[in-house]
């Protein structure tokens, strides 16, 4: 008898279906992002009740949302570990604000999140109740700032959260998920949700370039020229350095004509772009 068509019954599941909300703490969890600070709120239920009900997270609640914010910057300080610091949308939105510029100053990472209103009377808003406009509000004191505007996207925007604040420049960044968006169900790719966060960032700096370590070694050999006055190998090395300088000058000069050519190449003013 053919068994072509029997199913494993222990094989995982292609989708799985999950709100918005569980979605949200499976990504984290995923990510290795399992600290959290912030004063729960109603909006974040759909998210929290997963959160509470997984031993993996630790969760603190604050009696003020700019103390999450700090907390969640000395965690990355001591450890380089990113936490989660989340509060309600509207006033306590801006209590957030209130400390973020300390840690965009200070190049901490943090990942905020706030609820926002409904997604059918916001952006543009009708000026409801706790309610805000945080897009515009989080962008001048993040290193990024976004709106998952349906639940599918929130593993996608949750990693791109991450990668701004770890990448580049370290900083805190911030991302709402409206109250529909964390109740709406949706379907998801394990593989996705499940993925770690490493998998999304960049690899390692390569190492030195050959002009850069022209120059190290050029260093160390003066070091050595003002002890023993005449070093070995000393009139080759300062040769290769001068050739090292020649073609790193040349590639930037290169680099810069390409600028030149491209702004020279727009349409609209160069600095009318800026």
């Amino acid at each position: 008898m053919s068994q072509a068509s029997e199913i494993d019954p222990a094989a995982p599941p292609s989708v799985v279906t999950l709100s918005g909300g569980a979605a949200l703490a499976r990504v984290l969890r995923a990510s290795g992002v399992v600290d959290l600070f912030g004063v729960p709120a109603g909006k974040l239920t759909p998210f929290l009740g997963p959160v509470a009900a997984d031993p993996a997270f630790r969760h603190l609640g604050t009696r003020h949302e700019a103390s999450a914010v700090w907390m969640a910057g000395a965690l990355f300080q001591a450890t380089g570990r990113i936490a989660v610091a989340y509060g309600e949308s509207g006033p306590g939105s801006h209590n957030l604000v209130s400390a973020l510029g300390s840690l965009r100053n200070n190049n901490l990472a943090a990942l905020v999140l706030t609820p926002g209103a409904p997604s059918g009377v916001a952006y543009p808003h009708q000026g409801l109740v706790m309610d805000s406009d945080n897009e515009r509000l989080f962008a001048p004191v993040t290193a990024w700032s976004g709106v998952a505007r349906s639940a599918e996207r929130i593993p996608q925007l949750v990693r791109w959260a991450l990668r701004e604040a770890l990448t580049g420049r370290p900083g805190p960044t911030h991302l709402e998920i409206p109250i529909d968006v964390l109740r709406a169900e949706a379907t998801f790719d394990p593989a996705e949700l499940d993925a770690p966060l490493e998998r999304f960032l960049p690899s390692g700096r390569a190492p030195a370039d050959r002009a850069g370590q022209a120059m190290i070694r050029a260093r160390d050999l003066t070091k050595h020229f003002r002890v023993h006055k005449r070093p070995p190998g000393f009139a080759s090395a300062l040769r290769s350095l001068i050739h090292r300088r020649y073609e790193l000058v040349k590639a930037v000069e290169n680099r810069t004509d390409a600028i030149r050519h491209h702004r020279h190449n727009l349409v609209v003013p160069f600095l009318q772009v800026l």
